[in-house]
């Protein structure tokens, strides 16, 4: 094979050249449409040693980042991506294993963390987003039974029923978010005397039993609205 180097032309083998280790200098251009093919056996490498500098599309070559390093940081160094801006991670449907997570937006199918889940949000934390909710109204009186299976709402009662001072009314809440060992916190939102209601629920599968107590000294015929928030538990 001939080879001209500074205007001589030489025969190389071509055994001998592949078996060769090559030197580049400057830069070098591959035709447009030009693939570069590797063998599937043993692989190849790009870079043999953690100090050998990289860099791609025009990015100023680094060495291979430390373990430690923030994974969009690597990867922008490298220039793979742009720095700056929001950066989404998409698993699709895969799991994320991690240590401690922090983020600014978080949206999954479900989270599982076998530490702490906090927020450090002066005005947003931990809770259920729009759409996890839901309203019912009583139909008959306050022992009727309402359906809504949702996470959290709001039971609008029945104002045709009066509840002597003292006495207790209950019904039942259908829904399909409750599980037996699940905690409902309740409280008396709007509608009817303010301080003249206790509630308290007991909660099954699919279901919970909620009553309702006149603690004033008088009797009511009114229509309380309560809201509710189911908060998953287990026993043990």
């Amino acid at each position: 094979m001939p080879i001209s180097v500074s205007n001589v032309t030489k025969k190389v083998s071509v055994t001998n050249l592949l078996n060769t280790a090559v030197t580049f200098s400057g830069t070098k251009t591959l035709a447009d449409a030009t693939d570069i093919a590797v063998g599937t056996s043993t692989g190849t490498k790009i870079g043999t040693a953690t100090t050998q500098k990289l860099g791609f599309f025009n990015a100023t070559p680094v060495v291979q980042a430390a373990d430690t390093a923030d994974i969009k940081d690597a990867f922008c160094t490298l220039g793979f991506m742009v720095n700056g801006g929001a950066s989404p991670l998409n698993l699709d449907s895969g799991a994320l294993t991690c240590g401690a997570l922090t983020a600014g937006a978080a949206t999954a199918t479900s989270l599982a963390s076998t530490g702490a889940v906090t927020s450090s949000s002066a005005t947003a934390g931990v809770g259920y987003a729009t759409g996890a909710g839901g309203t019912v109204t009583q139909a008959t009186d306050k022992s009727t039974g309402v359906t809504l299976n949702a996470i959290c709402g709001s039971i609008t009662l029945a104002g045709s029923d009066n509840i002597a001072s003292g006495a207790t009314k209950t019904f039942l809440l259908t829904n399909s978010a409750i599980a037996a060992t699940d905690v409902l916190i309740l409280n008396h939102v709007s509608g009817g005397t303010a301080g003249a209601y206790g509630l308290n629920a007991q909660a099954a599968t699919g279901s919970a039993s909620i009553n309702i107590t006149n603690i004033s000294s008088t009797g009511k015929n009114e229509a309380p609205v309560i809201r509710f928030a189911v908060i998953k538990a287990v026993a043990a």
